[in-house]
């Protein structure tokens, strides 16, 4: 209601709930489930993608893995990359060590990043990703 809206969705299941905001989905070949109240640019590939944000830009670029992005009240952007191989990495940041930047690289494995209150940089390809933040400006 009351924006732009721009969906181009093939062979798959879609459900896309969006209000006061501009919209811009592009989905192939998977299920993609996408709700929230704020700036939406999702462009996907070839795999499950869940998407649950509230009031703030979100940026979704990932080809071949599950992705789950769950994040409120900030910019969000995930990119997939190809390095750091083969074991599991777990980065839990929040509510200390504020105001700066952090950079997190993994490829081939499962990585879990937890981060508050501070910019988040995370770089994950070729696996399952799931990033849980709040109330702070990542660039994933």
């Amino acid at each position: 209601e009351d924006y732009n809206d721009i969906i181009i969705a093939e062979d798959y299941n879609d459900i896309i709930i969006a209000e006061d905001y501009n919209d811009i989905i592009i989905a192939e070949d998977y299920n993609d489930i996408i709700a929230g109240d704020y700036n939406d640019i999702n462009i996907t590939e070839d795999y499950n993608d869940i998407i649950i944000a509230g009031d703030y830009n979100d940026i979704n670029i990932a080809e071949d893995y599950n992705d789950i992005n769950i994040a409120g009240d900030y910019s969000d952007i995930n990119i997939a990359g190809n390095y750091n191989e083969d074991y599991n990495d777990i980065n839990i940041a929040g509510n200390y060590n504020e105001d700066y930047n952090d950079i997190n690289i993994a490829e081939d494995y499962n990585d879990i990043n937890i981060t508050g209150d501070y910019n988040d940089i995370n770089i994950p390809e070729d696996y399952n990703d799931i990033n849980i933040a709040g109330d702070t400006v990542t660039s994933t």
